[in-house]
């Protein structure tokens, strides 16, 4: 409770929307990263219209000759490292992969906020600030001190936007210790994109069946598991059986009303009784936020074999409790766990031109977001 309590009160003072009030009214020297060759001139004139003390541009070292702005100093990122002179706070384009900055400039004594809009920034804090009850409930669930911390920082991180402020995990997604398909087991992956989780979980010995709604990811899939135990189903996940519009972008293709295209779904239980699987020992889903949908569609085999699972728990925050939740209701003996990654880019999400740029700057492959929460049950 002690722990709990004392995130709360960071959360007065931290969130969002204070801290932009506080940065305005203390008049405190900023700075903006801009990413591209041209200047993103309405979020730079918005801030300083605003009241923000916007003093300088930075942006990647390449860019500098081809950006000015008549109020602020542009300068490349290696020279403001070196010196960052009376700039205390840098706001970060809402690019989601740029927060793969904030750990060489916070080494500079410079904070980073990632922007984003006013009032997606207040909906956030009041949805969670009125849940805080239901968020105590999963933090008590939690055994291991790794889970709570993560827990924790996940709330104060979502309502602060600031990257530091969460705690992540060591290890690749989905290899936590203990939570993991065994040799003989039957896994179910639920959003299995390019196939890269079935490959890792038939490697492990496991019986993979995959799930890719998405007909340019189910290619994908299928060529890199095509050499494992993995049956690849050209099929989505939900709480019922049926034909239902998707929209198709990449990684983040998800089931949607007014999508482009369209997709047979399936629930795991219609499924394991079609197909007469003896059992179900794991489940993965990463579905963008249809997971407590597929939930629902599996709850006779959760009850009957309580599989071990490994659920996405950021595509909507309320995901943050309700999935616990939902599996303790029909489940109650399940125990939880949770984890925070950060997205490995080694060879996939960033286009080739972004990569460079993470070479370039020494900057590495694992970029810190505020997605990739992975909610473990046991």
């Amino acid at each position: 409770m002690k722990d709990f309590l004392k995130m709360v009160s960071r959360t007065y003072h931290r969130n969002y929307e204070y801290s932009m009030e506080a940065i305005k009214s203390q008049q405190i020297s900023c700075a903006y990263f801009n990413p591209d060759t041209t200047l993103d001139s309405g979020i730079v004139d918005g801030l300083i219209d605003w009241g923000i003390r916007l003093d300088t541009i930075c942006t990647w070292d390449k860019n500098v000759e081809n950006l000015n702005h008549e109020s602020c100093h542009v300068r490349g990122i290696r020279e403001f490292l070196s010196n960052p002179r009376d700039v205390k706070i840098m706001f970060l384009h809402p690019l989601l992969w740029l927060t793969v900055l904030d750990k060489q400039i916070s080494k500079v004594g410079v904070d980073t906020i990632s922007l984003c809009d006013m009032q997606d920034a207040i909906d956030k804090k009041n949805i969670l600030t009125e849940n805080l009850p239901r968020l105590y409930e999963t933090y008590s669930c939690f055994e291991q001190e790794e889970s709570r911390k993560a827990y924790l920082a996940v709330i104060l991180g979502k309502i602060s936007n600031r990257i530091h402020d969460y705690h992540f995990a060591p290890e690749p997604q989905y290899m936590l210790e203990g939570f993991l398909p065994k040799q003989g087991d039957i896994a179910i992956d639920g959003g299995a994109y390019d196939g890269g989780t079935a490959k890792l979980f038939a490697s492990l010995g496991a019986k993979v069946f995959a799930f890719e709604m998405d007909k340019y990811n189910y290619n994908l899939c299928c060529e890199r598991a095509k050499l494992h135990d993995v049956v690849v189903e050209n099929m989505g996940l939900s709480d019922r059986e049926g034909e239902e519009h998707y929209k198709s972008i990449g990684t983040a293709s998800s089931k949607q009303e007014n999508g482009n295209e369209t997709a047979h779904f399936i629930s795991i239980d219609t499924y394991v009784e079609r197909k007469d699987l003896p059992r179900v020992d794991y489940i993965k889903l990463d579905v963008e936020g249809a997971e407590l949908d597929v939930l629902q569609g599996a709850a006779s085999s959760i009850i009957k074999w309580k599989p071990k699972m490994a659920l996405s728990a950021y595509h909507k925050t309320e995901d943050l409790w309700m999935l616990r939740e939902y599996i303790s209701s029909i489940c109650p003996s399940y125990r939880f766990e949770f984890r925070h990654y950060p997205i490995d880019v080694t060879d996939y999400w960033l286009g080739e031109y972004e990569k460079s740029l993470l070479t370039e700057y020494n900057l590495g492959n694992k970029i810190p977001t505020g997605c990739e929460m992975v909610l473990y049950c046991y």
